[in-house]
């Protein structure tokens, strides 16, 4: 408070509710914010001396909507609830500004709702008289250069940043995940068109939750999960707390799949370092459409049930229940089976009349 560091409504610190209860959001555009971010993580890295961190619900996630005050009647967070993420506050709609309450609505939590549904209220201000409004999107973006800078500062090599929340240009500070996928096939089939498209975004260390977050994924969906999840180039088996156990290892098949697929992953590490460096140097995913290399190849136009890892390596992934094979397709070349390399496609020029 001293260092006037939170985001504000009204001249006073915005109140909302996340997991712990009660809060303020810190406002990352603020010189003095970013300084006591910088210092909270020094402090935090002194008590666990970390690679990297997570950075989550920078959306930013907010359980109530409004104007809200500290509720006098009952408690907030709420003893034992088993809905924690229920808004305890006492809120009130901001419908007096034309921020808050503009002549359109968006498709929020799947509902028609004003701006500011269960977020940052769009007329609160930031640094400099800065509008929500005008803001909102860069949030999380601007958390993530902050923490870059507290690690660098620490460390003095480059840090690892995980973020939910990103922006353009996120990719130079931060690695992403696609956020609280399903356990179910249609996401799975989902996961490849989303890792391309954030590549594409300038974001190329990103991934989704293998396995999925929730509710719970079946022993063949985790084992065709992680088959195509070892070669996300961000690849992590994560789900929410409140699930069944779906460790890779809870299921002998998946654990099987498991060591073939992410030790074939491991044998990749020099070329998937290689591809983050180009990444580095010139913006070019890790993972690619195919079309990225074969751009006069029109059949793989569209083509989202699989992908490249840099120029050479084809990822062509289970994505059907039940199913034992896949229907890959094959741009002109030679192709060797990377798990046994004496099988190889070769598939001939297509002559053009």
């Amino acid at each position: 408070m001293a260092r006037d560091i939170f985001i504000k409504l009204d001249g006073q610190p915005y109140l909302a509710q996340v997991w712990p209860g009660p809060v303020y959001f810190p406002d990352f555009l603020n010189p003095n914010g970013v300084s006591w971010w910088i210092d909270e993580v020094r402090r935090f890295h002194d008590l666990v001396p970390v690679d990297g961190l997570w950075i989550d619900m920078n959306e930013a996630s907010n359980f109530c909507t409004g104007k809200c005050e500290i509720p006098t009647t009952h408690a907030c967070p709420i003893p034992d609830s088993k809905t924690p993420w229920v808004c305890c506050l006492d809120c009130k709609n901001l419908t007096n500004t034309r921020w808050d309450e503009p002549p359109y609505k968006i498709n929020a939590s799947g509902q028609t709702a004003r701006l500011g549904f269960n977020t940052i209220a769009t007329s609160a201000t930031h640094y400099n008289g800065i509008l929500e409004y005008n803001a909102h999107s860069l949030y999380g973006f601007s958390q993530a250069i902050a923490t870059h800078r507290a690690l660098q500062g620490l460390q003095g090599k480059r840090p690892f940043i995980l973020t939910r929340s990103t922006f353009v240009g996120s990719g130079a500070y931060a690695a992403h995940w696609t956020g609280d996928n399903k356990g179910t096939w249609e996401n799975l089939r989902y996961s490849i068109s989303t890792v391309l498209n954030f590549g594409i975004f300038g974001m190329p260390m990103v991934g989704a939750d293998i396995c999925g977050f929730y509710p719970s994924p079946t022993e063949e969906l985790c084992n065709r999960w992680i088959q195509l999840g070892a070669f996300y180039p961000f690849s992590r088996d994560h789900a929410n707390f409140a699930s069944p156990r779906q460790e890779l290892y809870v299921w002998e098949s998946v654990a099987k799949s498991a060591r073939n697929a992410l030790g074939m992953r491991y044998r990749l590490l020099p070329y998937l370092y290689t591809l983050n460096y180009h990444a580095h140097l010139t913006g070019a995913p890790v993972a690619r459409p195919v079309f990225f290399s074969f751009p006069d190849f029109t059949p793989c136009y569209g083509l989202s049930t699989q992908f490249l890892l840099g120029k050479g390596v084809m990822v062509s992934p289970v994505l059907e229940e039940g199913a034992t094979s896949v229907n890959a397709v094959f741009p002109p070349g030679s192709w060797y089976n990377l798990f046994d390399t004496t099988k190889v496609v070769v598939c001939p020029r297509v002559r053009r009349p």
